[in-house]
């Protein structure tokens, strides 16, 4: 911001290229109930975070002014005392930016005139300009030549008086770009603008302040032009209801005390809600009457130490039904408030779970212990609104999946409901919804069939990058530095020794966006490879000439060769290159893992194979650590059955061994960050036969009956300890149970919730009994998130756009987790259904899925996972993954 000034040496100010306006009314749209709950909720949590004293104070005033044209207009002051008032520097915007946006504790005045900040030490929450909006959104302001003005304006001002008498005034003006008086009016200057009967704006804004200047330490927020809706709120009693509602719980234990007085002068002191009043949950549990309900130090699931403090419940069929402020489907006091900071943020919705019958004089709410409200206060689970907490993180779901228990045990022991849950089938559209997105997943394209003289399943393309890094055992890179020696070389299976291929570079940007760096037509050599030098690549923040790698900002890139012919990319190899930051360590846990695949080997996504098929076998291993392994491994198909007329072990074998202690080492990472390359270590093809064969047979085969046979695969480690198991079923001549193919999901829809759900499930997954039956994935009809689906439904244009939403979200969660279920064994299989999709190796989502998988997979093997930044790469990933099923969805449109 550029501060000039007058002749007269007043202060004044230049506008930034910020529209104030336009990101006013962002943050307002952004609270789920809009801007009178905002009002309501950010003066007063300034407030409360200010208090020096056992009680803050906080006032809600209406004014009326005669402006000069003759026209009213109506004021507002939010005043608070007990408080620190607004102390600190005074810093400008370009201070501020100098500082890296960081402010340090107490410097409240420059915290309450900046924006997009951060306090050293203290959660981000706050450093948004919520409260700044709560206030200019309320602002309308109209001068008297407003008839000139085409646009929105918004003024607000507020003087503060700190405890060692220093008195300040500034303003802020959105006009509608944002501007700040700096430095602002200090000592008597700012008491007589306080109290001036013509104090300016701009040309055509001059205000009739006509205050009294602050006699107790403390804070005061002025708006004029006050909005209609804003001082009708003090006529029609709303402003003090949503008050109540945010604020009851602090008030009720003298943290807080708010009053709001009309323009007449008439106050009204916030109070306790009548259901409340008592505090019956402060008495003996034993006097709690039927109608009251009270739970104490409920543990959560995930974590022990994090405990609910109390959850309070009542029904009484005196309360009247809530008359909402808002929107009927966001619940207020109609279900269970949950207090953190002893603030109302979001209200559990009820309807699922509590009859009707008994809705409307159901009341509850929820507080937490200190580590837990610490906890949720983190922008990671609570919003920068402060009205709800993000519901896709674990520690939330848990936190509600007990609220949800404990109000599914309330009804039940007031007999309203029963326990029994029943499986339904989903609907047709559901099924159609969930097969469709899975499909996405799990039966990607098998390619081009083979062409004359093309052996079936066409060629095996295997591909190579070599870098030399910078820094020693890293695989971080600084601007300015170099990846040196690049070295890309293609071979092939079978062995292709004529022709040539394309060799290109390319890089890989956090978002999956991919850039060409360098291309290269190689011949093709006898020994049916193929290679070249690329030479050094510069890695810079801005550029973009040839052989440089241009990295605008931090974080983990990726470069990558390709190999192409006739127009298509046939393989892709990566190395990690992490830009201006430290790569992860290795792994703790689950550091070597085993991938499986058994296809036919001419229909890969057709799981039966008919007599005469080959079975194309092939087994990977991936070693995350930094140290080399030693290992073996055991590999078989074993016939469960055999020919009527064949004796085992005298015409056909009954099994077929492919290795036995196969002894093997798997390289380590060179580079803290590097992606591990999986080692292949078995690659067999087997033909499937139904009767001995009468001509020679090229190649293993395996004589069996039609039916499910085995095969199985088993990893050691160098002392022949187990490391990971495999089996897989082999389908012949015989279809797979199910009609889902290789969808691993059998759906099915639970009219209740269960009580093994674990907390707040809207789905869960079984695992199989035995080896044939797919799992079961169970979604719940009356869980809240389905019902609001169902809602959705009814008021679309076009039916089936909630359930849509909702069925996309459960797939994805759930077949993270049953790909995730597998690794915890180092069975990596699962994984590679997604991660080996050369059909999307230049599709930028799918680019940048792959790299979310791979660290949502790294960090749930560190050996100390945060609960917290783990369920953020998880959020990450559903929300690509539902992404990638909508996309679908529209390309087959």
């Amino acid at each position: 911001m550029i501060v000039t000034t007058n002749t007269d040496g007043q202060p004044k100010y230049q506008p930034t290229s910020t529209n104030m306006v336009h990101v006013v009314d962002s943050i307002i749209s952004g609270y789920g109930m809009r801007g009178m709950r905002a009002l309501a909720q950010e003066p007063v949590q300034n407030s409360k975070d200010a208090k020096m004293s056992a009680t803050a104070k906080v006032e809600y005033r209406l004014h009326q002014r005669t402006l000069s044209n003759g026209a009213i207009s109506h004021m507002l002051t939010v005043t608070d005392t007990g408080t620190s008032g607004l102390g600190g520097a005074i810093l400008s915007a370009d201070e501020i930016n100098e500082r890296g946006g960081v402010l340090d504790a107490g410097e409240d005045w420059a915290a309450f005139e900046g924006q997009g900040y951060t306090k050293a030490n203290q959660d981000a929450l706050g450093s948004r300009g919520q409260g700044k909006a709560a206030f200019l959104y309320h602002s309308e302001a109209k001068g008297v030549l407003s008839s000139s003005q085409s646009h929105r304006r918004m003024v607000m001002l507020y003087d503060t008086l700190l405890p060692d008498g220093e008195y300040r005034l500034g303003v802020r003006y959105a006009n509608p770009l944002d501007t700040v008086r700096q430095p602002p009016y200090m000592g008597e200057k700012a008491r007589s603008r306080v109290s001036s009967e013509r104090f300016s704006i701009d040309n055509d804004l001059e205000y009739p302040l006509r205050l009294s200047p602050l006699t107790e330490v403390g804070t005061r927020v002025i708006v004029p032009y006050l909005s209609g809706e804003a001082i009708d709120s003090f006529s029609n009693g709303e402003l003090a209801r949503w008050l109540e509602m945010c604020w009851w719980r602090a008030i009720q234990v003298r943290e807080l005390e708010i009053t709001v007085v009309d323009a007449d002068g008439a106050s009204c002191h916030i109070g306790v809600p009548k259901w409340w009043r008592s505090e019956f949950w402060k008495g003996s549990k034993d006097a709690l009457s039927e109608k009251e309900y009270l739970r104490e130090d409920v543990e959560l699931s995930s974590d022990s130490s994090l405990k609910i403090k109390r959850i309070v419940l009542t029904q009484d069929d005196d309360i009247e039904e809530h008359k909402h402020l808002f929107d009927r489907s966001k619940p207020e006091y109609d279900g269970i408030q949950i207090m953190r900071g002893l603030q109302w943020i979001e209200t559990f919705d009820v309807r699922a779970i509590v009859p009707e019958e008994y809705r409307a004089g159901f009341r509850g709410f929820v507080e937490f212990e200190r580590d837990l409200d610490r906890t949720l206060r983190s922008i990671k689970y609570e919003s920068p609104q402060h009205d709800s907490f993000n519901p896709r993180m674990g520690l939330v779901r848990n936190v509600r999946g007990e609220v949800e228990r404990k109000v599914k045990e309330f009804c039940e022991l007031r007999g309203w409901i029963s326990d029994d849950a029943t499986t339904i089938d989903p609907s047709e559209l559901e099924r159609e919804i969930a097969k469709s997105a899975l499909s996405v997943l799990v039966n990607p394209p098998a390619g081009k069939p083979p062409g004359p003289g093309e052996e079936p399943g066409g060629t095996l393309w295997d591909l190579s990058l070599q870098v030399d890094y910078p820094n020693k055992g890293t695989t971080r890179v600084d601007w300015g530095q170099v990846l040196s020696n690049l070295y890309i070389r293609c071979g092939t299976e079978p062995k292709r020794n004529h022709g040539s291929v394309t060799l290109k570079v390319l890089s890989v940007a956090p978002n999956g966006e991919q850039t060409a760096i360098a291309s290269k037509r190689v011949d093709m050599l006898e020994d049916g490879t193929a290679s070249s030098d690329f030479g050094d690549l510069s890695i810079l923040k801005g550029g973009a000439k040839e052989q440089h790698m241009v990295c605008p900002e931090a974080g983990k890139y990726s470069l990558c060769a390709v190999v192409s012919d006739a127009g298509s990319d046939l393989k892709r190899a990566s190395r990690a290159v992490y830009v201006q930051e430290d790569p992860p360590e290795p792994p703790a846990v689950n550091p070597i893992t085993l991938s499986v695949e058994a296809s036919n080997l001419r229909d890969p996504e057709r799981i039966r194979i008919n007599d005469g098929e080959i079975l194309r076998i092939a087994a990977s291993v991936t070693n995350r650590d930094d140290v080399d392994a030693a290992l073996s491994l055991d590999a078989a198909i074993v016939a469960s059955e055999l020919p009527g007329n064949l004796v085992a072990g005298i015409d056909a074998p009954e099994s077929l061994q492919l290795a036995a202690d196969k002894q093997f080492s798997v390289s380590g990472i060179e580079r803290h960050g590097e992606r591990a390359v999986p080692k292949p270590v078995l690659h067999k093809r087997v033909r499937l036969l139904t009767d001995l064969p009468t001509q020679p047979v090229d190649g293993a085969y395996l004589v069996a009956a039609p039916g499910t046979h085995n095969l199985r695969i088993d990893l050691y480690d160098k002392d022949r300890q187990r490391i990971a198991s495999v089996g897989r079923r082999i389908y012949f001549e015989v279809d797979p149970p199910g009609k889902a193919g290789r969808i691993p999901f059998d759906i099915q829809k639970e009219e209740s919730v269960d009580e093994s759900v674990e907390a707040s499930a809207l789905w869960r997954l079984e695992s199989p009994i035995h080896q044939d039956e797919p799992y079961r994935l169970v979604y719940s009809s009356r869980h809240h998130i389905y019902e609001i689906a169902e809602r959705a439904d009814s008021t679309a244009r076009r039916r089936s756009v909630g359930t849509k939403a909702v069925m996309r979200e459960i797939i994805a969660d759930a077949y993270l987790d049953w790909m995730h279920e597998a690794h915890r064994e180092n069975d990596d299989s699962r994984y590679d259904t997604i991660l080996k999709r050369p059909d999307q190796m230049n599709n930028p989502r799918w680019v940048r899925l792959e790299d979310q998988v791979e660290r949502f997979r790294a960090k749930s093997d560190q050996e100390y996972v945060e609960t917290e930044s783990l369920a953020e790469l998880r959020r990450q990933v559903v929300a690509n993954l539902v992404r990638i099923f909508e996309e679908a969805e529209e390309a087959d449109a």
